[in-house]
């Protein structure tokens, strides 16, 4: 019998449903309060209010990207498309780090490919095994 079978269950399942955390009890009564304080130092100039406050209200902004125009030839072979990447980042086409997102991208897709070959062979083998 397991430790905790349906007719072994413990008696304190944890927090009851509807129970609070104490720290975000005391955090949302004071929240007010804190952020008029973080307000205050950061109009005297103490750069870490500052800092929190423009985190907190302005988003992060994310890197947009031109669209790439690389020739690539669905015949070559993988290494033959790294290559026109790295070619392209040698002649300053594209950026390092999209052109090591797209490696990666078309690394991932050859693995999809060997998995869905191994899937059909093993599927072949067992029509064969029973059939």
């Amino acid at each position: 019998m397991s430790k905790f079978s349906s007719l072994n269950q413990p008696e304190n399942r944890g927090r009851p449903k509807g129970a609070r955390n104490k720290l975000t009890m005391l955090l949302e009564d004071e929240a007010e309060e804190v952020i008029k304080v973080a307000i205050k130092k950061a109009k005297e100039g103490d750069s870490q209010a500052i800092q929190a406050i423009l985190r907190y209200v302005l988003p992060t902004k994310k890197a947009i990207t031109e669209p790439l125009y690389i020739n690539i030839d669905e015949r070559m072979t993988l290494k033959q498309k790294v290559n026109c990447v790295l070619d392209a980042v040698c002649n300053g086409q594209v950026d390092p780090t999209v052109a090591t997102g797209l490696v990666n991208s078309m690394a991932n897709a050859m693995r999809l490919a060997e998995l869905e070959e191994i899937d059909n062979r093993i599927s072949k083998l067992e029509a064969i095994a029973n059939g």
